[in-house]
This record gives C-alpha cells, structure tokens and sequence, in this order.
C-alpha cells in the first residue's frame, strides 16, 4: 500500500465504553474529493433482494429491489478478462442482462492467472457443494465468486465518485465545486410554522459563510456525519441538544440512534513459499514498494493493480440450518429478537420479525466471508498493525445484514460538548488541491475525530 501525502482521512474513534470496556472502535471516513469512494477497497459487492425488500416493508413506500434494480445497473460498467482468466477464476456467471454495460464507474477483475488464492477460493467452496448459484447481481446467490472491483480494467486506476461523476460534469457552468469547506450546520428558517431547510452553514479559509438554496437541500454527508449535521442544526432528541447547548428546532429523537456497523472476525493461515501477498507494502517495505511502483509505471501490471477484496462468498446460517443448530437458533431468536429494545422506534417489531424470517431461511446469504492478502490486526484500537512473520492470507467472516441487530453491532452516536481540556477537536487541512487519478492502492493520513455512543 503505497502511502500519499495528498489523500486525508477521518479515523473516528467511537466512544461505547459500556460494552467494549473502554476500548475504541475506529471508523474510517475519506475527507476527499469523491468521499469515502476514494480510500474503500473497491469491492463491488451487489445488494441482496431481500435486503432491499426490506426497507418498503419498513415503511419506506417505493424502496423495493424492482424499483431500484434499473439504477443499480446504471450506474457501472463491468469488464470481463480474457478466456484464460474468467476460467481461471470462476467467472462464469456474467449475465449480460443483469450486468451494467454503459454506466460512469468502470468495473473489472483484478485476479490474476498467476495468483493461485482467487482460483483455490471458488474451488473450495464448489467442492464444498457451495458453488455459485446465479450472478450476484440479480439479488439472490449463494456461494463463492471471484467479486468484481471497482477498477479501470484499461488503466488500472481507481474508479471512483470524482473520476466517474465529477470530473465529466466539471465544465458545466451551473456547478461549482468548493474543497476545503467544514459544514457546520443546514440552515433552517419558519415557513407558515413548519421548519424549512434553506441553505447551509460552513467555515471556508477561516471564513463563516452561508449559501442559500433556490429550490431544496441535499444532506449526504455519510452515516456519522449527517446525523451529526442534523443535531447541530437542531434536529435531534431534545436531551441530546440542550446538553450540547444546541437550540432545538425539531425533536425527533431517532437521529443518531441505531447505527449500525459489520461484526467482523479473521483467521489466518501461512502461505507457501512463492504465494505473493501484500505484507511487505503493508509493512513499508521499500525494496518491495519500489518494485511494485516500478511495475504499476511500467507496465500497469503487479500488486498495484491489485484491490483491496477480490473473493467473496454469501452464505447463510449453515450450522443453524437444520438438527441442534436450528434448535439453537431458534432459542437465540426467541431470547434476543423478541425481547430486543434498542429503541421506542415504530418500525422495531417489524425488523426483528424480518430478521427472524431472513436467518432462518437457507436460501439467503446472511452473512459474507472474504480474504485479504496479509496479516492484519482485527483488534482493539481497529489500527492495522503488520508484523516481520511469513506471508499470510487472512479468511474474514462478517454479518452482512443491513437489519440484523444480533450479529451486528447496534449503537448510537451523537454529538459532544467539545473537550477544552484537549483543544476541542483535531483539526484538519485540505487547503491543497485533490487529484483525480488515484492509484488503486492509496493509504492515508489519520486524525481522531470523536464521537459519543
């Protein structure tokens, strides 16, 4: 992983001492141009129907997977490798009709016919009688696959929100784009004694400025950081606010509340000799760097080329599925999804019922495993730490229900009366300019930014 001076990043430490024992959970958030679609590991992992399903089941009228399927292809293009290598690594699943075929972010495969890990990872899960039963991306698989990543097959760069939206659209003379600028708070004014939206609050080069909005204002601002946005503008439970000596404009006491986030576990296995993984970049190893610079410039080929997950699998429940195991699944339902009370939301009954029927169903992948290719630490402090040991291949397990509270975990996060004992709050520059080409590996610079559960 090559570092660069020129990308920023937020690693927030999130404060939930009652049931991490003081421990920090750290969440990474891209502060640059294009977001977090900037720093992720370019996996394209396609949602589940069920999922999707879920959400116009909660209330939210017109939120379904027929709905929203059409966008979902719009907005990518997928590249599919040669003979060789579709054969080499599984991919025999492309449906033409399902896939994006003229959609702004590029896709392709970056396994390669000389890395034996992508190939060994669908054939085990096949002779597992786990192979793949259709294209992820019609919603309803289970098995492994070699994933597709969001990867510029032609030149090997990072396919992102800068480079696939922005920059075709950077001409047009009705947008304007402004970096370095810190949002405060939206801008909220009484119409007829309804609270409206009007513009928003921000800080530019030191200066308090405010931009009104003709017709309507858009909060996008990620899972932290709208609901923070929202409670500094004075929406949000009226004894968060007043403890924070925030006016409160709309008491709605659900923002903030049931945030949501993977349970995720590895284990690690020595590779043999000859197997490449990506522990010396990891380790800033700078023979190792230099090599992998000079390949990626030369002839766009090595481990830059590379993204960060390339094998996935969506699994169900597969010890909970029949005999003891249901038997005990059903005893965890019974003691925790029924008696769950997380929040006084209306939709809570609903969701622990959807979330009962999804894990015990056993055509639904309720959880995901992947690999990565080096050792990592999945501790407390949530930094990754690469010691001197052999090469190594990391299977990671995670809940990849967007409902479920059991296996994942369910907090609150809110904002905090600033700290003058420590300076209130790290502060950030991004006064420099952000490029739009990135390399696909890009690794970044941290500061804390804290916030309480």
């Amino acid at each position: 992983m090559v570092l660069s001076p020129t990308f920023r990043c937020i690693l927030s430490r999130h404060c939930w001492q009652d049931s991490l024992k003081g421990r920090q959970i750290s969440q990474t958030q891209g502060r640059v141009l294009g977001g977090s679609s900037a720093v992720n590991l370019q996996a394209l992992i396609a949602p589940s129907r069920s999922d999707i399903d879920s959400w116009e089941k909660l209330g939210n009228s017109g939120w379904n997977w027929d709905v929203l399927a059409p966008y979902h292809k719009k907005f990518y293009t997928l590249t599919v490798p040669s003979t060789e290598a579709c054969e080499h690594l599984g991919i025999d699943w492309v449906d033409k009709d399902i896939q994006g075929q003229s959609g702004p972010v590029q896709a392709s495969f970056t396994g390669v016919v000389e890395d034996p890990l992508s190939k060994a990872w669908v054939d085990t899960f096949r002779h597992l009688g786990y192979s793949l039963t259709g294209d992820p991306f019609s919603g309803k698989v289970i098995g492994a696959y070699s994933n597709p990543s969001t990867v510029n097959g032609v030149t090997k760069e990072r396919s992102y929100a800068a480079t696939a939206y922005y920059v075709p659209a950077s001409g047009r003379p009705n947008l304007h784009l402004l970096t370095g600028a810190l949002a405060e708070r939206v801008a909220l004014e009484d119409v007829d004694n309804t609270i409206v939206a009007s513009g928003v609050q921000f800080i530019h080069k030191g200066e308090r400025r405010t931009v009104k909005a003709r017709k309507e204002v858009i909060l996008a601002a990620g899972v932290f950081q709208s609901p923070k946005l929202l409670e500094l503008s004075g929406i949000g439970a009226k004894s968060v606010l007043e403890l924070c000596d925030i006016s409160v404009r709309i008491n709605n006491p659900f923002v903030g509340e049931n945030l949501q986030d993977h349970i995720l576990t590895g284990v690690s296995f020595e590779l043999k000799e000859g197997v490449h993984t990506a522990d010396d970049l990891l380790r800033q190893n700078s023979e190792a760097i230099q090599a992998a610079m000079t390949a990626y410039q030369t002839s766009k080929t090595g481990p830059l080329c590379s993204s960060g997950v390339s094998s996935f699998a969506f699994m169900p429940l597969v010890e909970f599925l029949e005999g003891e195991g249901r038997a005990n699944l059903q005893e965890l339902l019974e003691t925790h999804v029924q008696t769950i009370t997380t929040s006084e939301h209306p939709a809570q009954k609903q969701r622990n019922q959807l979330i009962q029927s999804l894990l015990e169903d056993p055509d639904q992948g309720s959880a995901s495993f992947f690999t990565f290719p080096a050792q990592s630490n999945l501790g407390n402090s949530g930094a990754q730490t690469h010691h001197h040991r052999p090469s190594t291949w990391e299977l990671s397990f995670y809940c990849r229900r967007s409902t479920s509270p059991i296996f994942y975990g369910q907090r609150t996060h809110h904002v905090l009366r600033p700290n003058t004992s420590t300076n209130n709050r790290p502060k950030i520059s991004l006064s420099s300019p952000y490029p739009h080409n990135l390399p696909i590996y890009s690794s970044t610079r941290r500061a804390s930014w804290k916030l309480s559960s």
